[in-house]
């Protein structure tokens, strides 16, 4: 048995620590787009609107900075992910 920790030792808990620096930074990340976001919401003008397009950042960078989905959610996201094709497709028909 070794008095010394070698770099094999460290290594899981080295990854730990980046995985939370990166997660850290992320949120950080996702509270400024979070409120850019909400300031979209303002400028709705025309369809699809800038604010839907924001949300499609908002919601990957989410999911990358540690948002957990319940799994009484479950249903409502599937609705919304059924629902989405047909609502492009009626906002850009002529």
């Amino acid at each position: 048995m070794a008095l010394t920790a070698t770099s094999a030792d460290m290594a899981p808990a080295r990854r730990e620590r980046g995985g939370a620096y990166i997660e850290a930074k992320l949120r950080i990340l996702l509270d400024g787009l979070v409120a850019f976001w909400i300031f979209m919401g303002g400028l709705v003008m025309f369809e699809p609107s800038p604010y839907e397009f924001a949300f499609a950042l908002v919601l990957p960078l989410g999911l990358f900075a540690g948002l957990k989905f319940y799994r009484a959610n479950v249903p409502l996201i599937v609705l919304t992910a059924v629902f989405s094709p047909f609502a492009l497709t009626a906002a850009f028909q002529a």
